[in-house]
């Protein structure tokens, strides 16, 4: 709660609430906010996440057939998305194995 004049608290308040958008880092087109989707990763901060974006894909959706259906993404919007999934899955792989190193007593790698 803010004490001070209006004009002040209204200032305060939005500069808080954008600095809570997160560009995710060397992902310019997916973004983090705590007030869209529950602070799933989005695609560039419209209420779009990027696992319904890659869940389509999944299932067999064309990157055409998406884009035709959702005019508001744009093909690198689907380009960088699987970009992320390949990055998270790199990243889940290195730390799974580092725990597999520790849990059988191998010493770590750096």
């Amino acid at each position: 709660m803010c004490a001070g004049p209006p004009e002040f608290c209204a200032f305060l308040r939005e500069t808080v609430q954008s600095s809570l958008v997160i560009t995710m880092k060397g992902f310019s087109r997916i973004t983090v906010d705590p007030r869209v989707c529950n602070g799933k990763p989005c695609i560039r901060g419209l209420r779009f996440p990027v696992s319904r974006l890659l869940g389509l894909l999944a299932a067999g959706e064309t990157k055409e057939s998406i884009l035709k259906a959702y005019p508001y993404l744009e093909p690198e919007d689907i380009d960088e998305a699987l970009r992320y999934a390949a990055a998270l899955a790199s990243a889940s792989m290195k730390l799974f194995t580092l725990w597999m190193w520790d849990w059988i007593g191998l010493p770590m790698r750096s």
